[in-house]
């Protein structure tokens, strides 16, 4: 139903995200960025 199909979306949604922030973290890591987190 739509329920189903609405959880399989965001189940992508959440994956794609997911790859994302690792990504950013990674760059952030490398630069050592502590200022994209403002503090």
């Amino acid at each position: 139903g739509v329920a189903t199909k609405y959880l399989s979306h965001y189940l992508a949604w959440f994956k794609e995200s997911n790859a994302k922030l690792d990504k950013r973290r990674i760059l952030i890591a490398a630069y050592g960025g502590q200022q994209c987190y403002g503090t």
